[in-house]
């Protein structure tokens, strides 16, 4: 059975999450149980941090992706060097990232 509070908190891609200075955005749900494959941005130097998985999603604070930081977030993906980086594991990571944060 399914727990109320369990539909509440549940985490759907495209959700945000405080990770110190950094704002981690959740893209694809993994098969493990509680893992995401993440990706992590700096907005004050307008560079992608770390990509990579995470399985401590849940306890982080989750916060609202506004207009500017969805559209920060859009223009530090298409930045080539950054795509690059972001795309290393996945090759079409900056695709679903974009998907993800429509």
């Amino acid at each position: 059975m399914i727990k109320l509070k369990d539909l509440i908190t549940e985490i759907i891609p495209g959700d945000a999450f405080k990770d110190g200075n950094s704002i981690e955005i959740a893209v694809e749900k993994l098969y493990y149980p509680n893992k995401w494959k993440t990706v992590s941005f700096d907005l004050r130097s307008m560079r992608a941090n770390e990509v990579g998985t995470n399985h401590m999603v849940n306890t982080q604070k989750e916060i609202k992706l506004t207009s500017s930081i969805k559209s920060k977030i859009k223009k530090i993906a298409k930045n080539p060097e950054d795509a690059h980086f972001i795309n290393q594991d996945d090759s079409n990571m900056v695709k679903k990232l974009l998907r993800a944060i429509k």
